[in-house]
């Protein structure tokens, strides 16, 4: 998904994943990742 706040525009990547413990197909949101590849969790990490 790319943010824009009409000068600077920015990509952030949403990472999914099928939520096999419902047994079903719907998907949850496992990680966000920005343009540099930094991950969200682990950022929340440190």
């Amino acid at each position: 998904m790319t943010f824009s706040d009409g000068e600077r525009s920015w990509t952030i990547t949403y990472l999914l994943r099928n939520d096999q413990e419902r047994n079903d197909d719907r998907w949850r949101m496992d990680d966000i990742q920005d343009v540099r590849g930094m991950l969200l969790t682990d950022v929340l990490r440190k």
